[in-house]
């Protein structure tokens, strides 16, 4: 049985507006490498989550920031410094709607 739609709060979310899924490629994935992106990733406190996928990309972390400016230097500063990572597409988020039992 459903009992419908609800949000969640991050707190260290709230008040960042800008939301993007950005698609990553890794150059390796091989050693330490994928376990050292995966520590940095989730530890930038603009990542609510981080999928590691099969495709043409490795993984896509979906970032909270306050303006595009924002996310614009998280891009750069943050995950730019990723290791191993290559390549990016990025999506902005239009609206997000989420079901839970």
């Amino acid at each position: 049985m459903s009992t419908g739609y609800r949000a969640l709060q991050v707190p260290d979310l709230v008040g960042r507006i800008h939301v993007a899924i950005v698609h990553i490629s890794l150059e390796k994935t091989r050693g330490n490498i994928r376990e050292d992106f995966n520590k940095q990733a989730t530890a930038m406190s603009e990542v609510e989550t981080c999928l590691m996928i099969a495709g043409n990309f490795n993984d896509m972390p979906k970032i909270h920031t306050k303006d595009i400016e924002h996310f614009r230097s998280v891009l750069t500063d943050k995950i730019g410094n990723l290791p191993s990572a290559t390549m990016f597409d990025v999506f902005g988020f239009v609206a997000q709607l989420a079901r839970y039992k």
